[in-house]
């Protein structure tokens, strides 16, 4: 159902692709949100959680059942220098390669790969949740 909405935005009017306007109801709700979706979860997320059910960005908020801080900003692995231990969920997303560095190296210029004019990701995240902190590699 997820994947029929994404290519329902992607194609409103039937047969024009259009990739920019598409921003799912549940992100509507204020501009934080929407630049959540658009330049966070379309760009890294939504190639990989449009196909589940459980974990679908396009009808969930991943902060709403993610433990962001870990799994994506690596708060524990920055903690852990002593306990390496501790640091056993952190980075675990985005899990593909190419999609972990656009993500974690999106605030950096000029870094090879890099799309032109990419948003910084995790800033994003860290506005809208405000007891987010990245601590990226």
């Amino acid at each position: 159902m997820a994947f029929q909405q994404l290519l329902l935005g992607w194609y409103p009017n039937g047969t024009v692709f259009d990739s920019t306007m598409y921003v799912p109801t549940p992100y509507r709700t204020n501009s934080d949100k929407i630049s959540l979706y658009k330049n966070v979860v379309a760009p890294s997320c939504r190639i990989c959680h449009v196909a589940m059910d459980q974990a679908n960005f396009e009808t969930l908020d991943p902060g709403s059942f993610f433990p962001l801080n870990d799994i994506v900003c690596g708060q524990s692995l920055a903690a852990s220098a002593v306990n390496p231990s501790l640091s056993e969920l952190s980075y675990l997303m985005p899990n593909s390669r190419v999609t972990f560095d656009r993500f974690s190296l999106s605030g950096r210029k000029f870094v090879a790969g890099q799309p032109a004019n990419e948003s910084n990701q995790p800033a994003i995240l860290s506005k809208l949740y405000n007891s987010l902190s990245c601590h990226l590699p």
